[in-house]
């Protein structure tokens, strides 16, 4: 018989365009030793980078970004694909004892991921204007809650 071993913990940030989520993942990442994984439909392609919001290269602070840039804006990409792609980058960050970060607004693609069967205990924070977490409130009370 195997010893249980705790779940893995996996931390979400969801939002609005423009709302803070990029900047306070990095922060987060950089706190909890983690890495980010895009959820945004759109900065998955090269390219898009005005309209999404999208953290530039330069900006990233050093911390590994995954699923951002990896399309072409001729291909298209299901939620399905999505949530296969990212299910295996999250095992990986998590198998190298980092924080997967997931970021992102769009809905079927968080949907997608957190239907997944990954043994991580998530934790979803809502950032930005109608969400009952801020950025402050999330740092100090939400974090602290979940053990990060």
């Amino acid at each position: 018989m195997s010893a249980w071993r705790p779940p893995r913990p996996l931390l979400t940030l969801v939002g609005p365009t423009g709302s803070g989520k990029s900047d306070l993942a990095i922060h987060l990442a950089q706190r909890f030793g983690g890495e980010i994984v895009n959820c945004d439909s759109m900065q998955l392609y090269c390219g898009f980078d005005i309209g999404t919001a999208k953290t530039p290269p330069a900006g990233r602070a050093g911390i590994p970004h995954h699923l951002f840039d990896v399309l072409s804006p001729q291909e298209s990409y299901s939620a399905g694909e999505y949530a296969r792609a990212a299910r295996e980058i999250v095992r990986e960050i998590s198998g190298r004892g980092k924080l997967p970060v997931i970021v992102g607004g769009c809905a079927s693609y968080q949907a997608g991921l957190h239907l997944m069967r990954t043994g991580a205990a998530g934790v979803l924070v809502g950032v930005g204007p109608g969400h009952a977490c801020t950025t402050r409130g999330v740092l100090g009370i939400e974090i602290g809650r979940a053990h990060v």
